[in-house]
Formats: structure tokens, sequence, C-alpha cells
């Protein structure tokens, strides 16, 4: 059974929801189902974004699309981060410190969500993914909404307060800007309480249209996808767990603020978003990528090629954790310098990037 079908199927015995669907090419299913599939794997948990709502919401997503050069809605010089007075505090609970838990007990948090140059993003979905403790388990709760300010509040319930870990996935649904995940490191955090609130924003890159995207067509087709600035992918929608024709991308660079799954790992030489993030089937025909040589690395050249891991995401059949920026193999310059080959198969589309070895 693929992982795309245990989604629908548990989505459809939770919660009799009619909006999952099993059909890779088709729209993905309602954000904020809450699951527990066990295991740590967490496939499904709050999976899709097909809402609807969110384009272009005050911030011109998806403005230009068709009608020559798209606008960027994050063009700009970034402006200091200034958080909101709500942000400041730690959010209420009714959640008391549980000393038999014998993990971090967190029973809310708070914080803030905004764009590239730091303005916020209201009607983003902020949804907390907890490894429970001590089964392991992982639970995607129902997320909430950030407000005008882009300041949003999870009450946690008291099942689920007992983590030893707590990663935030965040992103506005239906709308081009590419899905962060965070580790909220609330190892850390133990001696701060039940209710924690942060003063570091997660930041949503907008990702911008394909300069060419053929038609869907027969969705067992295989084409290639061409990105601003060069990236190519090779795919049939048949084996796309999310929309075809909302496919977009970004590069962005590696010393850009927000990129809070970078702390700790290598520090990639180039990378890219996507929009939307999900899984591809492993079982399909392979989704190649081709990146271009934006570091003018020598033909022949060799990088090591990382991913965001993500709801859905595996390499070689395990899983990627949400939000590890993870190795999943090696590339080679072309002879004529121009772009790096990869392997044949592409994990999932989420962020990805290269370093030289």
């Amino acid at each position: 059974m693929t992982a795309h079908l245990l989604t629908v199927l548990t989505c459809a015995a939770l919660l009799g929801l009619t909006a999952c669907s099993d059909s890779p090419a088709g729209e993905d299913a309602d954000l904020g189902v809450e699951a527990d599939l066990g295991g740590g794997e967490g496939e499904g948990e709050g999976e899709g974004e097909g809402e609807g709502e969110g384009e272009g919401e005050g911030e011109g997503e998806g403005e230009g699309e068709g009608e020559g050069e798209p606008t960027d809605p994050d063009d700009g010089e970034p402006q200091p981060y200034d958080p909101p007075a709500a942000v400041m505090t730690p959010p209420p609970t009714d959640a008391m410190p549980d000393p038999g838990c014998g993990a971090i007990y967190v029973g809310a948090l708070r914080g803030w969500v905004v764009d590239r140059i730091g303005r916020p993003v209201p009607r983003a979905k902020a949804q907390a993914c907890i490894t429970q403790h001590p089964s392991g388990d992982l639970i995607c709760l129902f997320p909430a909404d950030s407000d005008d300010e882009g300041v949003f509040t999870i009450q946690i319930p008291a099942a689920n307060r007992c983590a030893s870990e707590i990663v935030m996935r965040s992103l506005v649904p239906a709308a081009p800007r590419a899905t962060m995940f965070c580790d909220l490191d609330v190892a850390a955090r133990a001696d701060d309480g039940v209710a924690l609130n942060y003063l570091d924003p997660v930041v949503l890159y907008a990702t911008l249209p394909p300069i060419e995207l053929p038609p869907i067509g027969d969705l067992e087709a295989r084409r290639t996808v061409i990105f601003d600035g060069g990236i190519e992918l090779d795919l049939r929608p048949f084996d796309l767990f999310g929309d075809y024709e909302r496919l977009r991308s970004r590069r962005v660079m590696p010393d850009e603020r927000g990129l809070c799954f970078l702390e700790g790992a290598p520090t990639p030489d180039a990378m890219w978003a996507f929009s939307p993030d999900g899984g591809l089937d492993q079982n399909g025909e392979p989704v190649a990528v081709r990146l271009p040589n934006v570091t003018d690395l020598a033909p022949g050249a060799t990088v090591e090629l990382s991913i965001l891991g993500g709801l859905d995401c595996t390499v070689d059949g395990e899983h990627v954790k949400e939000g590890v920026w993870a190795p999943f193999g090696e590339g080679t310059v072309t002879a004529d310098g121009a772009m790096i080959e990869t392997p044949d198969r592409l994990p999932c589309i989420t962020w990805i990037g290269y370093r030289a070895l």
C-alpha cells in the first residue's frame, strides 16, 4: 500500500471526509485533518492545501501569471522584523506542568508568520506536528490561522501535550508560497513553562510560475517543466501527489532569513523552494530534477544534494523527518558546465539544494 493510499484511507476512516482524493494528480485533501498513523511516520497528518483560500490575499500572489512577466510579491529589500505585541508574551493555557511526562510538557504555542520582506502573512495555516512521548507516534494537530498581524496561537489537547519534539508546518493554502517546516526546539525550552512564544517568525517565501508548463493533457505522459533560472523537472502529473498546474519554484539564497531547517546542517551553495509541497509516487515513473550550475562549478564536479523533509517524503523507503535538511544523493556537473545532473528519482516536491564536495 502506498503512503498516498494510506493517507486517503486514514482520512476517510477517521473523519468520513469526502475531500480526500486517491488521485495523485488531483487537488490535495483538505488541510487540517488530525491523524495518528503511529511509528513516527506521520504520512497524511493534516495533509494538503486545497481549501482555495489565500489566492492573492493582499500580497499579490499569482498576479501577472499568463500576462507577461509574473509579479514577485516578495520583491524588495527585507526590512527589520517588528514583532507584534501579541507575540511578545506566552499564550494562555489551562495546562499545568506534569512531572510524570518524562519529556517536555507543552500546553500552548504562539508565533507569527511573515514573508521574505518581513511583512505579516495573514490567513496562513500553522500546524504543530508533535512526536509523542514515549510512543514516538507523530500527531499533526488541526492548524491554527494567523491573524492580520501574522500571529497564530495553538492550544494543544491534553492527550498530546507530552512531547519529545514539535515541528511547525506553515503554509498558505492554495497560494504560491513554499511550505516551511521548523523544529521548535522544545527540549531547549524545558524551563520556560508549558506555554511557549517564539519571537523569530516563520518565513514563507513566494514562489514563481514556470516559464514552460506543458498542458496537463495525458496524466501519464512524461514532460519537462522549466522554471525561471533554468531548473527543470521531468515528471508525469499522475505521479505527483498535488496539483500539477500549481507548480511553482524560487531560488532562495542560503544566507537569507528564516531558513530554520538549516540550523546545525551543512549550508548549501545554492537552493530552491517549490510549491505546493508533496510526495511523489515512488512506485511510478521516476521524477528527475536538473539544477542550473549557478555557482560555476567545473564540468564533472560532484555535489551533494539535499532536501527538506516533510509529510510523505521518503528516500530509499525511509521517511525523511519533517524539518530535517537531509542529503539524498550526489549530482554531477554536465560537460558544458551549464547544469547539474541528479539521480533519476526525486524523493518529493519540497526545498532542494546542493553543495560542492
